[in-house]
């Protein structure tokens, strides 16, 4: 398994197999007619059904391989999430054969995570004469307790993008075209690139069903719209819930599949690793969170025996829930069961079917455990591209170098300029910074507000609100 090391693109492919290796081990992969019923739902709903995305369902229906991506879906996501999906266009490129159809870009939404992470809810706009050199934004605080799954929250506030950014940016601008007088980007463009994100925020809070629906839109319409890299989304707690058989086996082989994750803790390869996926198991948890009634994520701990009954208690609502192995499957279909984090990774080795993905390195400890894993257990672990914050920036062109240089001019004004400029360069800003700031146009035309390229920034709070 070679590509457990970080390496470039080009070093990788290679290793992407002829064809996806089809494993059902714990039942038949899913079937590519319901998946593509529920990306079209999400599409229709986004607003994204565009001709480039139709061709991605027809060619998935087809047969066609896929490279995944997955991840939360964050407000605002960052440079380093869209990043991936860019790699995964290259991918295909260098995989691509004549005799065969080009494979499909999947991105799945890991809406079925808690939302207890900061980035889902908050994300980072570089800015030399702020305060830290960056700009929150975040969405508003829900009414609930947090620690809740992300597809549950229902509530969606519309955010005044133009109004948190409209004098900021301006500022920036200034300072930015004073210390760094070759900076081409001009006020106007800069402004009319803002209205265009508002509008697609704008667009989403009329259409979302949850906050994890909301941010979802956003990215989909950003990249499929804007950046123009055509990408199947598939919400995952809707995928998930095809999964019933796979819950139900790997609930049954779990005792096994610990006493084999307990033998790779322990071998010399993994020595020196922080992620202790024996550990995790655990031999006293089911593999498998259960959703409780309040939507609060509950610990399922085995009641006599591994694989038979498990008990879980909600502090916050004092039920007591008890999953017997006659209901998995029924749970796992309601969407009560979400697997943890070893059972998510092997039902991505098994029950998807994919030919390769793109990631980057945050999660590559729990990979790399997990492929080693699946290897001792007969599996093929399925081959992802891992790369590091700073890697994508040269084959994608998102980061914004017009402005990083202009930061750089600033620091002796600016004691922060520095850090912005760090920031927009590290891939952990928000892509919507990447996208106000490009040094060449990489919006497509035709979005929320390109028919009125002169407007006047008083209006356009109006024109927002009306779309």
């Amino acid at each position: 398994m070679p590509w457990l090391d970080r390496m470039p693109l080009a070093e990788f492919a290679p290793h992407v197999p002829g064809a996806a290796v089809v494993q059902e081990r714990w039942g038949p992969q899913l079937d590519r007619a319901r998946i593509l019923r529920i990306s079209r739902e999400f599409h229709r709903r986004a607003g994204t059904l565009t001709e480039a995305v139709a061709d991605e369902h027809r060619r998935y229906r087809a047969g066609a391989a896929v490279i995944r991506t997955a991840h939360q879906p964050n407000y605002l996501a960052s440079s380093n999430i869209v990043g991936q999906a860019v790699m995964a266009d290259r991918l295909r490129r260098l995989c691509g054969s004549a005799d065969r159809l080009p494979a499909v870009h999947m991105f799945t939404l890991i809406d079925y995570d808690i939302n207890t992470d900061r980035r889902y809810r908050h994300a980072l706009l570089p800015s030399p004469t702020s305060r830290d050199g960056s700009i929150a934004l975040s969405l508003p605080a829900m009414r609930h307790v947090h620690d809740v799954f992300m597809f549950t929250e229902t509530e969606t506030t519309a955010v005044d993008l133009v109004g948190r950014l409209d004098l900021r940016l301006d500022h920036d601008h200034a300072a930015l075209r004073k210390a760094h007088p070759n900076l081409a980007l001009s006020r106007d463009l800069l402004h009319q690139r803002l209205d265009r994100i508002a509008g697609h925020l704008a667009f989403a809070a009329g259409q979302a069903r949850s906050r994890s629906e909301y941010t979802a839109i956003v990215l989909s319409r950003l990249m499929n719209l804007d950046l123009g890299y055509s990408t199947m989304f598939v919400p995952g707690h809707r995928a998930i819930r095809l999964m019933g058989a796979h819950f139900a086996a790997i609930w049954s082989e779990w005792p096994d599949i610990v006493k084999v994750a307990d033998t790779v803790d322990a071998s010399p390869e993994w020595s020196g690793h922080a992620f202790h996926g024996g550990t995790a198991a655990g031999q006293l948890l089911a593999p498998f969170w259960l959703r409780c009634l309040c939507g609060r994520r509950l610990r399922l701990v085995w009641r006599d025996r591994p694989a038979g009954a498990a008990r879980a208690e909600c502090a916050e609502c004092r039920l007591e829930h008890t999953v017997d192995p006659t209901r998995v499957a029924e749970l796992g279909t309601a969407n009560r069961l979400i697997p943890r984090v070893l059972a998510d990774d092997l039902l991505d080795f098994t029950a998807w079917g994919h030919w390769a993905g793109c990631d980057y390195s945050g999660g590559l400890e729990h990979y790399q455990f997990s492929s080693l894993l699946a290897q001792r257990l007969g599996l093929a672990p399925l081959p992802i591209h891992l790369s590091d914050d700073l890697l994508y920036q040269p084959e994608t062109d998102l980061m914004p170098s017009g402005f990083v240089a202009a930061a750089a001019a600033l620091e002796r004004e600016y004691p922060h300029a520095a850090r912005a400029g760090r920031l927009a360069s590290s891939g952990r800003a928000s892509i919507a910074h990447a996208l106000l700031w490009a040094d060449k146009e990489p919006m497509k035309p035709g979005g929320p507000t390109s028919e009125h390229p002169g407007r006047e920034r008083g209006d356009r709070l109006a024109v927002v609100a009306a779309q």
